[in-house]
Order: C-alpha cells, then sequence, then structure tokens
C-alpha cells in the first residue's frame, strides 16, 4: 500500500488521540500522515474528527473528504511486532499503565482530508492503524534505510507524570527505541498541561541526536475526552549537524521593482531605523509601543498570510511606506503568497520577514525538507 518514498516522506505519529494539529502545521513538508493508538475505535475517530473540524482552529482550514475506508491488515503488508528487546521493556511500561489495557478490535482506516490556505488546497491521507505506536513503528520502519521525515509525540503524557517520565526522560523508551531503529529527522516533542515541558528537563543524552531545536509552535490545540480545548507546549528538534539544507538569507524578485528578502536573524530595535513601518507579533508589539520608535509599528494580526499581506499594501499605500520589516508568523504558507504579492506593482518596493527558526524558513517559503 505504502512504498519506500512514501514512508520516508511521511509523519508518523504514535499515541495520537484525534490530535489534528499536524494536518494543519505540516502539510507543506508531507501529504502523508500515519498515526496509531491502540486505545481508539474507528467510530470514536471518526466522529471525533468531525467535531474537530466544526471547531476553530480547524473550520474552514481543513475538511474530511467523505467517510474514509477500511484498510486490511493484508493490504497493509505489516505485521505489528516490536524486536523481542524492546517488547520487554514496552511490557513492563504498559504493566504499569493499567489503565492503558483497552482491546479494541484491530483495524486500519484510511481517512482523506483537504488544506486550504486562502486560494491553495491540499489534498492530505491519514492512515490510522489501531496498533501500539513503537510497535507500528517498527512494522513501517524495520528497514535499517527508512525512516519517517517527522515523528511527533505530544500525547503520551495522559498517563501521568510516571508515564510522562518512562517515554520522555533522556533514558526514556522513546529514544531508546529512536536509536534502535534509524530515527526521523524532525523529533516534534512537547507535552500537556506542565508548565515546563519535558524536552527540557530531559534532553536526549546521545549527544548530538535530536538536540537541536529548529521550531517552536504555540496555540497547538485539541480536545480531550470531554471535548474541552487543552493545549501543548511543543517544539521540534534536529539532529546537530542537519542544517536542513534552507539558507539563512534569499532574496524573491517581483516582476517589477518589489523584493521580498527573508532573513533568519531576529529582529534588533535598533534596525528599526532602517525601515518605515514594522509588522510583529502581540508581544514585541506591546514592548515597542511603550518606547519612541524610528518607524511605525504594527501588529500583524492573527489572520492568514495573505490578510496580512493585504493590511501592509494597504497601510503602505495610505502612508506611502517604501520600506517594511515584518516577523514570521502563522500556520504554514506557501511562497507563492509572497511571490504574487512582490508582482503586484501596488506592493512596496522592499519587505523583509525576519525569522528566528529553521523550520519558519521552510512554513514561509513552502520549501521541502
Amino acid at each position: 500500500m505504502l512504498n519506500d518514498i512514501e514512508l520516508r516522506g511521511a509523519f508518523y505519529y504514535p499515541a495520537c488521540g484525534t490530535d489534528l494539529q499536524p494536518l494543519l502545521r505540516f502539510s507543506h513538508l508531507t501529504d502523508l500522515f500515519i498515526y496509531a493508538d491502540p486505545q481508539e475505535r474507528v467510530e470514536n475517530v471518526t466522529a471525533e474528527f468531525q467535531y474537530n473540524l466544526s471547531q476553530p482552529p480547524f473550520a474552514g482550514r481543513l475538511e474530511m473528504i467523505g467517510q474514509g475506508r477500511y484498510v486490511s491488515e493484508s493490504e497493509l503488508g505489516r505485521t505489528m511486532q516490536l524486536p523481542p528487546q524492546m517488547a520487554r521493556r514496552l511490557h513492563e511500561h504498559e504493566m504499569a499503565r493499567r489503565h492503558h489495557f483497552i482491546e479494541p478490535r484491530p483495524w486500519a482506516w484510511e481517512f482523506r482530508f483537504r488544506r486550504r490556505i486562502d486560494g491553495i488546497e491540499r489534498d492530505l491521507r491519514l492512515l490510522y492503524i489501531s496498533g501500539e505506536g513503537l510497535a507500528t513503528y517498527s512494522a513501517f520502519y524495520a528497514d535499517p534505510t527508512t525512516s519517517p521525515l517527522l515523528l511527533c509525540s505530544i500525547q503520551t503524557c495522559w498517563g501521568g507524570v510516571d508515564v510522562e517520565e518512562a517515554l520522555e526522560a533522556a533514558d526514556g523508551l522513546h529514544e531508546e527505541f529512536l536509536l534502535h531503529f534509524r530515527g526521523p529527522r524532525i523529533w516534534i516533542r512537547g507535552n500537556w498541561v506542565r508548565r515546563w515541558p519535558l524536552f527540557e528537563t530531559y534532553p536526549p543524552r546521545e549527544e548530538g541526536q535530536w538536540n537541536r531545536r529548529v521550531q517552536d509552535y504555540t496555540g497547538w490545540q485539541c480536545f480531550d475526552y470531554e471535548r474541552n480545548p487543552v493545549f501543548a507546549t511543543v517544539a521540534a528538534f534536529a539532529t546537530e549537524d542537519d542544517e536542513l539544507g534552507l539558507e539563512s538569507e534569499t532574496v524573491l524578485e517581483g516582476s517589477g521593482q518589489q523584493s521580498v528578502r527573508f532573513v533568519k536573524r531576529q529582529l534588533e530595535f535598533a534596525e528599526l531605523e532602517d525601515f518605515d513601518a514594522a509588522f510583529v507579533s502581540p508581544r514585541p508589539y506591546e514592548h515597542l509601543q511603550q518606547r519612541e520608535t524610528p518607524c511605525a509599528i504594527y501588529q500583524h494580526g492573527d489572520g492568514a498570510l495573505p490578510e496580512v499581506l493585504e493590511r501592509i499594501r494597504q497601510l503602505a499605500a495610505d502612508h506611502g511606506f517604501r520600506r517594511i520589516v515584518m516577523t514570521g508568523r502563522g500556520y504554514e504558507d506557501e511562497g507563492a503568497y509572497f511571490q504574487h504579492w512582490i508582482d503586484d506593482q501596488t506592493s512596496p518596493l522592499y519587505l523583509e520577514v525576519r525569522i528566528v527558526h529553521d523550520l519558519d524558513l521552510a512554513d514561509q517559503r513552502g520549501w521541502h525538507l
């Protein structure tokens, strides 16, 4: 059903529940999401997906296409079994979580989604498997040359602090497992409720392995089993020597004199004098409002990138702004927006986009890792 090329480009999410945030945030990097959770039944997953899609931030951005289809084990072509040494470790861990033993009828279901970002649409596949997360990983990625592009371990803390530490600590099951197999290129780690995320308390013990923080994610919202909104503290990590193939500075040229420059560097106060206006996120906006600034300061708001760019264009036309700087923001967006924007002769001559995290470069340009 899935070839090695598809598997190597996939987003893998064990203990996923019904979290759809990855489909909002990573559709520019992959169109295949593999979920694995033995505690869910397909009827519940479908119902919760439909409920989530009717709520912010999913409504209008993501929709389910049809009801999906059943996938047999023979079609999957995989047997969900762990290597013996991992099976023993996992069994000890599971015995400490007696409430976890829910035995649903085994199933796999392929869902189809459509991601919408302004005028751009992406068709996505989500393969949901009612298998234990690590056993399912080993079934798909037993080949030492194959691993997912992205792996997510956010929902693993529902069992309490002891469960979190068993999985996420420096000598935890996740890291031991990923070092046993070939690990992902990007590891998205996080947890719910706790004030201090475990990825800060327990950095990876293996030197150079997933210890370079390349992105933070805010507003990662899901719903608990009573459909109450809950938020996670989430960050993405790459290995120390993986530069992700992204330049720290690049320029898009318009059909006229307009241009957009992407710069991986934090915007400093002293640099504001080089611009006519700056568009920033709420926290620096509040801080800058208390100071006398050498340029006009605006908050770029919560809208999609096309809305922000249109607002910049309008304010530039009203006030004669020619050089503008903005900080990176929002969910993933396509570089096509910027190219279309600067091809419009009514746009200001120069826009500089300041980016702090590596993956924001991919987010803003629509690049693929």
